[in-house]
């Protein structure tokens, strides 16, 4: 797979971005377009926010729901297009289900390579949480951490990565390497 990274703020476009570039996509080349979602609905607001989000895809896009297992979900895609919205909740969901430093960053690694190896395209959508204060306790910097290496480990596989600001892209990486 080709895959795409974009990481950025909260609000700054990416998932608006990343169904831009599917439906583009899928006009294209007239293929299925698979949405894996990685939100769980675990307070009204949240739950409010999924049926926003459900309401600004495209009806014709499969929704995928998977809070922990992203790599059996893509295994399970033959064809089309990928958006996976978002790292960010899938790291928090796996932290919240127990899972120790050396698993997460093995599920994250795999999901990875996976992306990286099948012969479908796709967007992968993080949240850069790490450009801000130190968080005060030892969870949320835990969490800090583990999402900020996942995203490395997210955009070393990536085809592209963007940093996403305001809605606009940044390219990061084009596949090169050190």
């Amino acid at each position: 797979m080709s895959f795409t990274f974009l990481v950025g703020g909260a609000k700054s476009g990416k998932s608006n971005l990343a169904l831009r570039h599917a439906a583009d996509y899928q006009e294209k080349k007239k293929c299925p377009v698979y949405f894996i979602a990685t939100a769980p609905a675990t307070d009204e607001e949240m739950s409010e926010k999924i049926r926003r989000h459900r309401r600004e895809r495209r009806a014709d896009f499969i929704t995928v729901e998977e809070q922990t297992d992203l790599l059996a979900a893509v295994k399970g895609i033959a064809d089309g297009f990928v958006i996976v919205d978002c790292i960010t909740l899938w790291i928090f969901n796996l932290l919240e289900s127990g899972c120790d430093g050396d698993s997460l960053q093995a599920a994250v690694k795999g999901f990875a390579i996976e992306m990286a190896k099948k012969s479908i395209e796709g967007t992968v959508v993080s949240n850069e949480v790490g450009a801000g204060i130190v968080p005060a306790d030892p969870y949320s910097r835990r969490y800090r951490d583990e999402l900020g290496m996942a995203n490395q480990i997210l955009a070393k596989h990536a085809d592209k990565t963007y940093f996403t600001l305001a809605g606009k892209l940044l390219l990061l990486s084009d596949g090169d390497t050190l």
